[in-house]
């Protein structure tokens, strides 16, 4: 009879779920392409099911972490995209560990991610993958670097809800004997790393703090790639390596990207470049598709066992007024990519509606006025149909 009550309760959980699903699609957007939201696939599925069977495994307590690292432009760094997904696959697989790589955008006069605050009392520069410039060869995986000429201290604090505080912190920084980097909270351990530093909490905290000591008075430079923010506890780990303006080849200008790469888990590649590579006159599909080439070529170097995952670019429109004719060469592009590396795609530019379809989300309310980039309403919509793209394959 206690087995049968069992059965019975978790039954009427599993159709009260899938109601609460089918009510939530309900609210989406007529013009919202639901039936096409899908992870698609050519004619090897291979490659994105080593991630399935990575998320069966922390369905069932086989492994504690997923990692995931999006690649992508001012969609990526904006944060809310992300933070859907993050939150969206935590509330799933109910954990409330994990975490996020953190860069300290606002210091560098930049919009910053709402899930982390970062607060500095030195006057930074920036140095990111979009500019052209000698000094690019600095870079690491995340596309930008924090650069400082005088002691200061750096903090971050955790706004992620489905985030229960951090536990183990590793901060990546250029290694400077005319700097120290002083933790202003208890450690078990601090181990020293080539890129980074990690240290172990005494106790989970949602904020920590450092200061960064310049110990002399000559010339020199303090560089800060990010902070990787973890909870050792099951959970989601998500890295948004987004840069206002980035197209498909500006990754590949980071010298130290597979370098740093290896230096975190990964167990997805997000790819979301497009946007930017479309909006010039001077577009061409074959360097789009070389780029792409050339920069999976690294991320599978780095982790072979790593699955990717690309999305087809959005709809955007030119000066306001005309959905950008160079978006369908993109996505061709796309495709064409899929199928000369099999790997899977989610259709985002499909789901949204097509071509043109940026201006229905735009009298939605779901788009900012320059037809080019969501809002929060839109990113978190976004964020929820990839999850449940992705989830569907889990189930």
């Amino acid at each position: 009879m206690i087995v049968l009550n069992t059965h019975r309760f978790l039954l009427i959980l599993f159709v009260l779920n899938c109601l609460s699903i089918l009510s939530q699609e309900i609210n989406y957007p007529s013009f919202i392409q639901l039936e096409k939201n899908k992870i698609l696939f050519d004619k090897d599925s291979s490659d994105f099911y080593r991630f399935i069977k990575k998320l069966q495994d922390l369905k069932s307590n086989k492994r504690k972490h997923i990692s995931i690292v999006h690649f992508g432009g001012s969609h990526v760094q904006g944060g809310f995209w992300s933070e859907a997904i993050m939150t969206e696959l935590q509330n799933y697989f109910q954990t409330k560990g994990g975490g996020y790589f953190v860069f300290p955008f606002k210091q560098v006069k930049t919009n910053t991610p709402y899930y982390f605050k970062t607060y500095s009392n030195g006057k930074w520069k920036v140095n990111k993958c979009t500019k052209i410039t000698d000094t690019l060869i600095y870079l690491g995986m995340c596309g930008i670097s924090a650069i400082t000429d005088s002691s200061c201290y750096l903090s971050i604090k955790n706004e992620w809800q489905a985030l229960d505080g951090f536990t183990r912190i590793k901060f990546f920084y250029r290694k400077n004997l005319a700097y120290r980097v002083i933790p202003k909270f208890s450690t078990i351990s601090i181990l020293q790393k080539d890129n980074y530093t990690e240290y172990v909490l005494a106790q989970k905290s949602d904020s920590v703090s450092f200061d960064i000591q310049k110990l002399d008075s000559f010339p020199s430079e303090f560089i800060v790639d990010g902070v990787s923010c973890e909870n050792d506890s099951a959970g989601i780990y998500y890295a948004g390596f987004g840069v206002n303006g980035a197209a498909s080849e500006s990754f590949l200008k980071c010298a130290l990207l597979l370098h740093q790469l290896k230096d975190i888990p990964v167990d997805l590649f997000i790819l979301s470049f497009g946007v930017n590579d479309v909006r010039k006159k001077s577009f061409s599909k074959e360097e789009y598709i070389q780029h792409y080439d050339s920069l999976i070529f690294k991320l599978k170097k780095a982790h072979p066992e790593s699955s990717i995952l690309l999305t087809t670019i959005s709809d955007n429109f030119i000066k306001k007024r005309n959905s950008n004719s160079r978006t369908p060469l993109g996505n061709e592009a796309i495709f064409e990519i899929q199928k000369k590396h099999q790997l899977s795609v989610w259709d985002l530019n499909a789901v949204m509606g097509g071509q043109k379809s940026m201006l229905k989300w735009y009298k939605a309310g779901l788009s900012a006025k320059d037809k080019i980039h969501f809002n929060k309403k839109g990113y978190f919509l976004l964020g929820k149909l990839l999850s449940n793209a992705i989830l569907f394959k889990l189930k």
